[in-house]
């Protein structure tokens, strides 16, 4: 307000719509205390979103936090190899917030850190991976530090691998090969240098999967993902893996309520009453954040959230355009493209943007990836947009305070039918 300057762009709009949006479907919501859970979840990775992209004054900060992630990255998988095919370890206890320790569920040889599930922790790893090339290239940076964020990001890779995590390792693909080739389009290397670094990605690459190929257990989990028949068959017969099958009866949960869906959260409630599911385990997201976006929300928040992204793309372009390859803000922009396609593709096997961890450091990434610095905030508009964007977030964070304590109280409550039958209606009220 006193700047004078604009702290608002078009790239901001998908996110206040959206979070509107969501506040008025988690009113309608069948389960109610899930519904604030994703409200919750959503207005957290939009804070993140603005608050990197615009409170930084410059770019100079931006090695630091990426080196804070690079770090707890490190931590993450240092903990994976001190319980290197482990079955069963215990995660925590964070005392001061109450959590005790839990076990890891049984992922055999999977590899997982600190997180529960293997896929997630793969995931992780990807966006360090990046966090850590983008060091690399940063401009200014003393070379030991440059040194230390490539071997990470080897060693990050190392981590993917052994997560079996086959999202994560098609993601982890992806996304550095869409880093690379930007890089090499806009890098400082010659022709033959380009050349000689491509080969060196290409072998790398061929034996990384050379090496996977004589791993039993990474060959089980690939050889599991389509079933027996002909052409389609292998897809729908459903004795592939089940992300198939549970990807088909989200669409068909979906098509019941195409345009709003039914409500934050409720994805888990519609599937138990679903007859063709015989896989046993109850599923509580599609493992297609896609098909559960409109399965939760609808054809209306989906789009919302496809306006993001490309808005995001539109944003991205834009600034590789206007800027000068090799700049700081260059390499923020890489980082931007890279991360879009890792988190994008591997949406379509996994539901990352459901877990905390993994889409607020998405966020937090794409936040500085598209940060906005002082001198480049323009000054039209600025006494419109800026009294309209306090307004906003303020009622949003109060909204977001209330369901938060909302929720908070609701936390003592036993998740057990027999213990949940013995309570009167004031005490679940």
């Amino acid at each position: 307000l006193i700047s004078g300057r604009r702290v608002t762009d078009f790239m901001d709009l998908p996110i206040f719509l959206f979070l509107g949006y969501s506040l008025w479907a988690v009113l309608r919501a069948p389960c109610e205390y899930f519904g604030r859970l994703e409200w919750l979840e959503a207005s957290v990775y939009g804070a993140v979103f603005l608050t990197v992209r615009h409170q930084l004054p410059g770019r100079k900060m931006i090695p630091w936090f990426l080196g804070w992630l690079l770090f707890v990255a490190a931590m993450n998988e240092v903990y994976g190899f001190l319980h290197f095919r482990q079955p069963i370890y215990p995660i925590g206890p964070v005392s001061f917030l109450g959590w005790e320790a839990e076990d890891r569920a049984d992922y055999a040889e999977r590899m997982s850190g600190l997180f529960g599930c293997p896929n997630h922790f793969g995931n992780y790893l990807v966006q360090a991976s990046l966090a850590g090339l983008t060091l690399v290239i940063w401009p200014g940076l003393f070379w030991p530090v440059r040194v230390l964020a490539g071997w990470l990001g080897v060693a990050f890779g190392v981590g993917v691998f052994y997560s079996i995590s086959r999202g994560s390792f098609l993601a982890w693909v992806a996304s550095l090969g869409v880093w690379f080739l930007r890089w090499l389009r806009r890098g400082p290397l010659n022709w033959l240098g380009k050349l000689a670094l491509l080969s060196v990605a290409v072998m790398a690459l061929g034996a990384a999967v050379y090496w996977a190929s004589g791993e039993a257990s990474i060959m089980k989990r690939w050889s599991a993902v389509l079933g027996k028949g002909v052409g389609w068959e292998r897809i729908f017969s459903g004795e592939g893996d089940f992300r198939f099958r549970l990807a088909q009866d989200g669409w068909m949960i979906w098509q019941r309520a195409p345009w709003f869906g039914h409500g934050p959260g409720s994805f888990d409630l519609e599937h138990l009453r679903v007859s063709t599911w015989a896989h046993g385990s109850r599923a509580i997201y599609t493992h297609n954040d896609y098909i559960n976006t409109l399965a939760d929300y609808g054809a209306v928040g989906g789009g919302l959230v496809a306006l993001f992204w490309i808005f995001l793309a539109v944003f991205l372009w834009h600034r590789g355009r206007t800027r000068e390859p090799g700049s700081k803000a260059d390499a923020c922009t890489g980082l931007g493209w890279a991360l879009m396609a890792a988190m994008l593709l591997h949406a379509l096997v996994d539901f990352n943007f459901h877990i905390p961890a993994t889409a607020i450091s998405c966020f937090f990434l794409l936040g500085l990836a598209t940060a906005v610095s002082w001198p480049e905030r323009r000054g039209s508009m600025a006494a419109i947009f800026n009294p309209l964007v306090v307004l906003l977030s303020l009622f949003l964070a109060g909204w977001t305070g209330w369901q938060g304590w909302k929720t908070w109280a609701g936390r003592p409550l036993p998740t057990q039918e027999a213990a949940l039958a013995k309570l009167s209606e004031a005490e679940l009220e």
